[in-house]
């Protein structure tokens, strides 16, 4: 039986790379395939909080476009993707931008120790976010999560999972999948996965 797992966000300076691939499909416009690395430099914590930088260095590698309007939405899509990220991270894993917290580039952790098999909740800009200690491999923690939300923009759905190594804090992979629906029955999904290269 694996005892609870205590995670925590990383204790020291690091910065990783990650073989990216996000794929964009639209009713309007089609499909787009981006891929290529992405970096995320951690600085050291300090009074619980580490700044963080996200760049990506990323290509279109694959489409399938409906309208003649398709090529240069495609190009914002690339434009938008490359753009580089910038936040503090705190002792939870979660990650605050300039724009809010972000619920997918991090899994955000529990305060208390989790049981495999065991769940947590918050709830972000009126996102309800679940998650839950999926597995446990040795070294490394696989966190599912869901969550969902309604606005007068739309609805949101997301699912996915991440792969941290718990000794460390270090995000190891993730594969996540959102799906919107616009208020004109428009939908947008978007499939991102990533893993430490």
């Amino acid at each position: 039986m694996v005892a609870p797992i205590k995670f925590h966000a990383p204790l020291e300076e690091q910065t990783n790379a990650y073989k990216l691939r996000e794929r964009i499909s639209t009713s309007a416009f089609g499909s787009v395939e981006m891929t290529g690395v992405e970096k995320r430099h951690i600085g050291a914590p300090q009074k619980g909080r580490r700044p963080v930088d996200i760049t990506f260095e990323v290509q279109i590698t694959g489409k399938n476009y409906k309208s003649s309007a398709s090529e240069k939405w495609a190009q914002e899509e690339l434009l938008g993707l490359r753009e580089p990220d910038h936040g503090f991270l705190d002792d939870q894993d979660k990650l605050t931008e300039s724009d809010g917290v972000s619920v997918d580039a991090y899994p955000i952790f529990p305060t208390a120790a989790i049981e495999v098999g065991g769940g947590w909740q918050f709830t972000i800009s009126g996102q309800r976010c679940l998650y839950t200690l999926e597995k446990v491999d040795g070294n490394k923690a696989t966190i599912t999560t869901e969550s969902s939300m309604k606005s007068g923009r739309g609805s949101l759905k997301r699912k996915g999972s991440w792969v941290v190594e718990i000794s460390s804090g270090k995000l190891l992979s993730w594969d996540l999948h959102s799906e919107v629906t616009y208020p004109g029955g428009q939908k947008e999904t978007v499939d991102s996965d990533g893993e430490l290269k």
